[in-house]
């Protein structure tokens, strides 16, 4: 998967995380990327409670490749992530769920 984008110029923060939010990781200069949020887990943690990292993000560094994921505290990313943009069009993933004869196939 690639990622297009601009430079960003203005920041923001305090605001309440949404799916397609794109932060910036300015901590380590040395390896800049952005976090874009792709889900935000609900009811599903012990006892039928929010999970306490419910954001979901994915990783993706300045030529638009995915370089990994993190799971993060609603409060922290409100409070502490410069919000510097919004994804314009989130894809859908379509899975094609695997066969009886294909599992049995794939085993060596």
């Amino acid at each position: 998967m690639k990622v297009e984008f601009t430079p960003h110029a203005i920041v923001h923060r305090g605001s309440e995380p949404q799916v397609g939010n794109v932060y910036s990781n300015n901590r380590v200069p040395a390896f800049p990327y952005y976090r874009v949020v792709v889900g935000i887990a609900t009811g599903r943690g012990r006892f039928n409670k929010t999970p306490w990292n419910s954001i979901v993000c994915i990783h993706i560094d300045s030529s638009g490749s995915v370089q990994g994921s993190s799971n993060n505290p609603k409060e922290y990313v409100k409070n502490h992530w410069d919000l510097i943009g919004k994804v314009k069009e989130m894809p859908t993933l379509k899975i094609e769920w695997l066969k009886d004869d294909q599992k049995r196939s794939s085993k060596t």
